[in-house]
């Protein structure tokens, strides 16, 4: 049933009534405002002068901890925890820290080219899926991939779980095909939902299954698989182009982005290139069906790199325009709002890898650049490549912006991922070539090492008082289950806090007002707190048992 008039609420009991008038007469906070500072570093070496290490993709479980994937040559040292490459010429790294930053455990996977990468996602249990793609072999703990492909560029898509104390659990592969087994299989997304499936999106040439009927021709495609490995669902997205990202909103969807080099059909919409490759974003409901697809581009490359959802749904996805960073804001039904086009030095292909929201109604991007970089008010300047991070509010303009500065030689450090936790504290993966300074934070390299770096995201000048918060009408409470709120607009964005304000789940609410249920499965008994932004912008709140 829709909230739309006041008889409506008239119908709660009075306590809920008294909760609204509590925090409608409350006089609201004004924040000073202060800038995102560099918090902490932390270097991932690698143990010999001939090694080699960078961190690539890195993301959080509901307890603070961290899960950084990266490359590594030779041996790499993770605190108490060492890793010496086996056969192959490349050589990835999955390591499990504790909130305080502690190594926990780490693994390795060995494959024949250096091409070999992946990306992770965590569930709320804390199980890890490590998704991507290698060359001839790979071999993971005792298990041992052989790609189906011999010629052209011969590589498979792979998807492993491994639970919490880094135990791996099952593995799935890729079958790729074609006349010749010429074909290929390429994974870049991946992502998990609130019932503890994985999904992952990726693109092939000629032939890809992970089951059951393959796809033929060329594109985009999108799986999902249970906590078990059972496929639920495959869907062929489109009939060429490549993915690079994916992101999952509460209710399932899924959005994809990436590029596409000729004229491209996503469901019944063909999209007309423009020349070279144009970047686009799709989004599909949890059956798989295309809601809409948009693109964006011109005559030289572009592509979109990564996405992030803000509270309402709407989507900034960042990439390369030609030479250039490109941003781009779309809305949750697939409206073009603003770009932004940032040259950067004569790097050539330099695109921002990694965009998160910050909880704050504003955004950060991570890459690299050489040359300078302009971005809003700061100028930004490089000797060789440097690692760089900026903020963005909603409407696009850069309000904060820093680097990584090289002090040793050679000159250089990038940024592949990054992560953000409830507090706001954003986590950024990546890499230096020698001693490197993060703000006031010096790190000492021995040659090019992985980093894991953290920010302060600082708040925002308010320029008028806060919109007070409404409470939130959630039942049955206490619960266990599944709980149902009453949302009296649709979309925004919904989390839920632990009694020490950790952050253990976030849910993008429906774009429909009236009843929403909200998944506890996974959910330790205790007192929680519901924390949304509605789609008008309005703050809400509630406090839960869970039984």
């Amino acid at each position: 049933m829709l909230v739309s008039t006041p008889a409506h609420w008239a119908s709660w009991p009075r306590l809920v009534v008294l909760w609204v008038a509590c925090f409608m007469l409350a006089t609201p906070m004004v924040r000073a405002q202060t800038a995102p500072t560099w918090a902490s570093v932390r270097r991932l070496p690698a143990a010999t002068s001939v090694g080699q290490s960078r961190a690539e993709s890195i993301a959080l479980a509901t307890d603070g901890s961290q899960y950084v994937v990266g490359r590594f040559t030779g041996t790499l040292v993770l605190g108490n925890i060492t890793l010496t490459e086996g056969a192959g010429s490349g050589h990835l790294y999955l390591a499990k820290y504790s909130a305080a930053g502690v190594a926990l455990w780490a693994t390795k996977l060995d494959a024949n080219g250096s091409s070999v990468h992946a990306k992770v996602a965590v569930d709320a249990a804390g199980n890890a899926y490590l998704a991507g793609d290698f060359d001839t072999f790979l071999t993971l703990g005792s298990t041992t991939l052989t790609a189906t492909t011999v010629a052209g560029t011969p590589n498979d898509a792979f998807l492993v779980k491994y639970d919490s104390q880094g135990v791996q659990q099952w593995v799935r592969q890729a079958v790729a095909g074609g006349a010749g087994n010429t074909g290929s299989a390429f994974l870049y997304g991946v992502a998990t939902d609130a019932s503890g499936n994985v999904t992952i999106a990726g693109d092939f040439l000629n032939s890809v299954s992970f089951g059951g009927t393959p796809f033929t021709g060329a594109g985009v495609y999108l799986y999902r698989f249970s906590p078990t490995g059972t496929l639920l669902l495959s869907k062929q997205v489109s009939d060429d182009g490549f993915a690079d990202d994916l992101v999952l909103d509460a209710a399932g969807n899924a959005y994809i982005t990436g590029g596409f080099y000729n004229n491209t059909t996503f469901g019944t919409t063909t999209l007309p290139n423009a020349g070279n490759a144009d970047l686009f974003l799709c989004k599909l409901n949890a059956a798989g069906t295309l809601q809409w697809v948009q693109t964006a581009g011109g005559p030289d490359e572009d592509a979109g790199t990564a996405l992030a959802l803000d509270a309402a749904g709407n989507a900034v996805v960042c990439g390369y325009y030609g030479n250039a960073k490109y941003l781009v804001r779309v809305t949750n039904q697939g409206a073009l709002g603003w770009t932004r086009v940032l040259a950067s030095g004569s790097l050539g292909y330099s695109p921002f890898n990694a965009v998160v929201y910050d909880g704050r109604g504003g955004f950060f991007v991570a890459g690299r650049f050489s040359g300078s970089l302009i971005l809003g008010n700061t100028t930004l300047t490089a000797t060789g490549l440097s690692a760089c991070v900026a903020r963005y509010d909603g409407q696009g303009t850069a309000v904060w912006a820093s680097q990584a500065v090289s002090t040793g030689t050679p000159a250089g450090s990038g940024a592949d991922g990054l992560a953000t936790d409830a507090a706001g504290t954003i986590y950024l993966a990546g890499y230096a070539l020698s001693s490197t300074q993060f703000g006031s934070l010096p790190v000492s390299t021995g040659g090019s090492d992985a980093l894991v770096a953290t920010l302060t995201a600082g708040s925002v000048l308010a320029t008028h008082a806060a919109s007070p918060a409404l409470a939130l009408a959630a039942y049955p409470n206490p619960a266990s289950g599944r709980v149902t709120l009453t949302l009296p607009v649709g979309g925004g964005q919904l989390e839920l806090l632990d009694a020490l304000g950790r952050r253990v789940r976030q849910l993008a609410l429906p774009a429909t007002a009236g009843p929403c249920a909200v998944p506890l499965a996974g959910l330790a008994p205790g007192l929680y707190q519901l924390r949304a932004t509605l789609g008008n912008g309005q703050p809400a709140q509630a406090t839960l048992q869970v039984q």
